[in-house]
């Protein structure tokens, strides 16, 4: 199902069953305490915190400010009629932006040329 979201009429929102979901904080929003989330299955769920939504980061109660964009997290939904709320939310880890990873990867390509060289300078 889906519907034009209140707080953005450019995002179409998926009211999803009761359950838990992960995928990435899209949008935050932290005048409204919300956030948009890109599902796993790349479904957009908008969610408005509660007083009883309950914030984990590393095993830890956090405030909403923790969450940045990007970032990968767990929710536990609850469908109540046209909406999803949110029961808790685990932040994860931050997903890396590609041309991050891209330079992780150059940055572990040029160790094993190193240590490529550095065994075959022994071999001399």
């Amino acid at each position: 199902m889906f519907f034009s979201s209140c707080g953005d009429q450019n995002k179409d929102t998926t009211v999803v069953d009761s359950g838990t979901y992960t995928g990435v904080a899209e949008t935050v929003n932290a005048d409204e305490k919300e956030i948009y989330v890109r599902t796993d299955d790349d479904k957009l769920i908008e969610l408005y915190m509660t007083d009883s939504t309950e914030m984990m980061m590393n095993g830890k109660k956090v405030m909403f400010d923790k969450v940045e964009k990007g970032q990968k997290v767990k929710v536990t939904v609850e469908k109540k009629g046209k909406k999803n709320v949110p029961m808790s939310v685990m932040l994860m880890e931050k997903d890396m932006k590609k041309d991050d990873m891209k330079k992780d990867d150059m940055k572990k390509d040029d160790m094993e040329d190193k240590e490529m060289n550095d065994k075959n300078d022994n071999y001399e």
